[in-house]
């Protein structure tokens, strides 16, 4: 954010990231396989600890839309980073605050997914990542602890 161009004061980044995602993951590889190729996988006792037991399907599922329901679990946010760059003869700007900028799933919502679609993790978030809520939080606490 420049307030004047010729020399600018603050500079706001940010990223997109999802967390909670590995702790989904052996459902999503679960129902990926058994979307492409109409058996589930499913680890059992049928020779010994950890055996894995095929068992068939119909396979219809494989063709049908699923509605995936989000997961408190999984959640993706903008991540944003408010820097110093009054002084740009620096080779690192100094972090003047860190926060973050998301939006909650509507509760009634799930992620449609088509036939022939791979699940994703990011599908089962339970809130999506906003850079107009990280850009709006950062601007909010820049005109409040610096006066601008």
């Amino acid at each position: 954010m420049c307030l004047e161009p010729a020399k600018p004061d603050y500079l706001i980044v940010w990223s997109d990231e999802l967390s909670g995602a590995e702790l989904n993951k052996g459902l999503v590889d679960s129902v990926n396989r058994t979307r492409g190729t109409g058996q589930a996988m499913n680890t059992g006792a049928t020779n010994g600890p950890g055996a894995i037991k095929t068992s068939s399907m119909d396979n219809r599922w494989t063709y049908a839309t699923a509605y995936i329901r989000p997961s408190s679990a999984v959640r993706a946010k903008a991540q944003y980073w408010v820097l110093d760059s009054s002084d740009l003869t620096k080779e690192t700007l100094p972090v003047l605050r860190t926060g973050e900028g998301s939006s909650v799933v509507p509760s009634t919502l799930g992620h449609a997914n088509g036939s022939g679609d791979k699940m994703r993790a990011s599908d089962m978030a339970l809130t999506i990542a906003d850079p107009t809520a990280a850009l709006e939080n950062a601007l909010k606490w820049l005109k409040k602890e610096k006066k601008i």
